[in-house]
């Protein structure tokens, strides 16, 4: 699980992010203040109605986020959106595919 510290809290929104996406994914970046990044991960019951399903690809993205973490190369608030299941795809590169777009790790 990720730090508490890196962890995006609910009732922050995101005014004008950057917008990134693929078909599996949509990723809403910004620049925040602090000393360290935060991330959070929003996976509907559109993606699967069973809560278990969910929170499996929900570990997974921030399973990837915590490997990419040492990468980046300033500190964001970044919100995933999940648009599909990816039953195929592994979310380490559909999340660093996307970062690397955005240019936000080296």
């Amino acid at each position: 699980m990720l730090k508490r510290e890196l962890r995006l809290p609910a009732r922050i929104r995101l005014t004008n992010p950057i917008v990134l996406s693929n078909s599996h994914l949509i990723l809403k970046v910004i620049k925040n203040n602090q000393e360290h990044s935060r991330f959070r991960v929003i996976v509907s019951k559109k993606i699967d109605k069973r809560a278990v399903v969910r929170n499996k690809i929900r570990r997974s993205f921030y399973d990837a986020f915590r490997e990419l973490y040492p990468q980046l190369v300033d500190s964001y608030d970044m919100i995933a959106i999940v648009k599909q299941h990816p039953e195929d795809a592994n979310a380490y590169l559909l999340l660093e595919n996307l970062m690397k777009k955005g240019r936000l790790i080296r």
